[in-house]
């Protein structure tokens, strides 16, 4: 289980999303990061679609979150992001994280859980 998490919407440091406290506690920021995949506008946030195209990317930050906060902060942001819902919008995985400056790292990121279609693509992937 990596000890890594890529976030891309409202838990990216500028964003200023009151939940981005959890990760400023508990985590370390690794940089600017991409995760091969396509990014929808849901209205007030964002969700990613990965895909095989290495064309498509969706920029992001990596955090790497301390062991000993690993659990803690893990279910406060599954909650946050509702996955334990009957229906959630948004399922944990495991993604392949390409930092500007380093070797691909495996980390959680959340993914969109419902078909995309209905949404409109972010073509630049930055949110």
């Amino acid at each position: 289980m990596p000890p890594r998490l890529f976030v891309y919407g409202t838990l990216r440091r500028l964003y200023g999303h009151e939940r981005h406290a959890l990760l400023e506690r508990n985590a370390i920021f690794e940089g600017e990061a991409t995760v091969h995949g396509q990014l929808f506008n849901l209205g007030k946030y964002p969700g990613l679609v990965l895909s095989d195209d290495p064309q498509d990317r969706v920029l992001g930050e990596l955090y790497r979150i301390a062991p000993a906060h690993f659990a803690e902060t893990m279910r406060e942001l599954d909650d946050y992001e509702g996955i334990a819902l009957a229906n959630p919008e948004y399922r944990r995985e495991v993604v392949t994280v390409h930092l500007a400056n380093g070797p691909a790292i495996e980390a959680w990121a959340y993914i969109l859980n419902r078909d995309p279609r209905r949404y409109t693509r972010i073509v630049s992937g930055a949110w």
